[in-house]
């Protein structure tokens, strides 16, 4: 049963089914985004767009990781936003962790604008990925 786009298939009309974007891809009952690396300034806080979608009348149990290039031991930042209310940050040294990497188990609820914004204490690339599953 599609969801999302009608005609018995997930929504893939505006969005890439096989790449990176900000937006999220539908396929069936499952939902992902990659956000390919995302460049950060090294201001120190998560202030670079990774994702940034909304959803329709469905719910989402996902799951949302990140990673950065490695390229030192700088602080990397993770916040995610619902409506624009922080949900879940994190601030994490490469030294002392990967927190970062461990993926976050989130609700999505129905017709809710997801923000995902990653940062680093230094100039680098980090990615997020968001895998999980529509519920009608």
């Amino acid at each position: 049963m599609a969801l999302v786009g009608g005609g018995g298939a997930g929504n893939v009309a505006g969005s890439n089914p096989a790449g990176t974007g900000t937006t999220l891809n539908y396929i069936g009952n499952f939902v992902y985004g990659y956000s390919g690396p995302r460049a950060t300034g090294g201001s120190g806080s998560a202030d670079v767009t990774a994702l940034d979608f909304s959803t329709g009348n469905e719910t989402i149990i996902c799951t949302v990781s990140q990673c950065d290039d490695g390229g030192g031991s700088a602080d990397k930042l993770m916040t995610i936003k619902m409506d624009s209310q922080a949900i879940w940050q994190c601030r994490y040294t490469d030294n002392a962790t990967n927190i970062g990497e461990q993926p976050i188990p989130i609700v999505i609820p129905p017709f809710t604008r997801v923000e995902v914004l990653v940062g680093s204490a230094a100039s680098e690339n980090m990615s997020v990925m968001l895998s999980g599953e529509i519920y009608a």
